[in-house]
């Protein structure tokens, strides 16, 4: 199921083609102030291109932001204060010319970062939403599967990992994949 991805900057139509085993960087920058990964916290849009610039320079091509902390030890944030804190910083990002990805494990998030930026989604709950994949399949943009146990990220802190865990894994993705081909 390998393919050729673009990732097209929305903002100023900067393309980057992605072929099937091609790997690329990306640098993530966060907007949470109660997250632990405080090396790439930045207070402000302003702060957010300094480090992208950092980012660009060490070989980075897609600029990941995210404004809610995924660590389940951090409570849920409200999606206007995630919006507060993303959509400024992915406008001034893409304006610049960065390909810029959400962080989100939420629609509403998502749907309002492609609005400002974005060019793909990064979506920390695995994409089990169905408005999400809503969301990607609507906007027709790339999305970033990962596996999560649970359905978003504040929930991983319950489960515990049993054996077998890379098959299940495995047929967990391949479940995901053949969904999202049949939302196209």
């Amino acid at each position: 199921m390998l393919r050729t991805v673009e990732l097209t900057n929305p903002l100023t139509g900067a393309k980057v083609i992605v072929g099937a085993g091609q790997v690329i960087l990306m640098g993530v920058i966060n907007r949470s102030p109660e997250s632990a990964n405080r090396d790439v916290y930045v207070d402000s849009p302003r702060e957010a291109l300094v480090l992208a610039q950092r980012f660009v320079s060490a070989g980075v091509t897609v600029i990941d932001v995210g404004g809610q902390s995924s660590n389940y030890e951090n409570p849920e944030i409200d999606v206007s204060l995630e919006l507060e804190r993303l959509l400024p910083t992915i406008r001034a990002l893409a304006e610049v010319g960065h390909l810029v990805s959400v962080d989100t494990w939420k629609p509403e998030v998502a749907k309002r970062s492609l609005e400002a930026g974005a060019a793909l989604i990064n979506d920390t709950g695995g994409l089990q939403d169905e408005r999400m994949v809503g969301v990607v399949a609507d906007a027709s943009v790339p999305a970033i599967l990962m596996h999560i146990e649970g359905t978003r990220p504040l929930e991983v802190g319950s489960y515990e990992s049993r054996s077998g865990q890379p098959g299940r894994i495995a047929e967990w993705m391949n479940e995901r994949v053949a969904n999202l081909g049949q939302r196209g």
